[in-house]
């Protein structure tokens, strides 16, 4: 069996057996992915920056969407342009079809979609646009964006819910 789920930031209570009793018929070839972030992280030097409040607040009382590295995202996690070749290069190799796509953001298109627009394209979301254009698969399974729910009949977010999927 395999499953997938989203961002777990460090709260693993959907795994008990109480909430997640399939559990019981697993065994060590099961598998249960998380498209996301998985825990929590040391405190790093940009968290004890003093401006740092001030900052998040002014952001938050305008609603604007915001990213802070080693906060609340961190720059390490972007794939290099080597990865990004390598990554493209699978694809070749497999002749661009497959049949799950498992990742933490979601194309561009797709997050604009149930975004309406709040989200905007950066070079990952672009690199997974170009996977979502020249790749055949049957459904693509996405976290990061903490809801859940079926976008379109080949697109799926997760954040809490446990999907199987084989």
């Amino acid at each position: 069996m395999v499953f997938v789920t989203g961002d777990c930031h460090g709260e693993y209570g959907r795994f008990s057996a109480k909430v997640f009793g399939i559990q019981k018929e697993m065994d060590r070839g099961d598998l249960v992915v998380v498209a996301g972030d998985f825990g929590y992280w040391d405190r790093s030097k940009e968290q004890d920056d003093p401006g740092l409040k001030e900052k998040k607040r002014e952001l938050e009382r305008v609603g604007a969407l915001y990213r802070i590295n080693h906060l609340s995202w961190w720059k390490e996690e972007m794939p290099d342009e080597a990865q990004r070749r390598e990554g493209l290069g699978c694809m070749e190799e497999h002749g661009w079809k497959c049949d799950y796509i498992i990742s933490h953001c979601a194309p561009s298109s797709v997050q604009a979609v149930f975004s309406l627009g709040d989200f905007k394209p950066d070079p990952l979301t672009g690199y997974l646009e170009e996977i979502r254009r020249r790749c055949r698969y049957i459904h693509w399974f996405f976290g990061h964006y903490h809801m859940d729910r079926r976008i379109d009949d080949r697109h799926t977010v997760l954040y809490r819910d446990i999907m199987r999927i084989l």
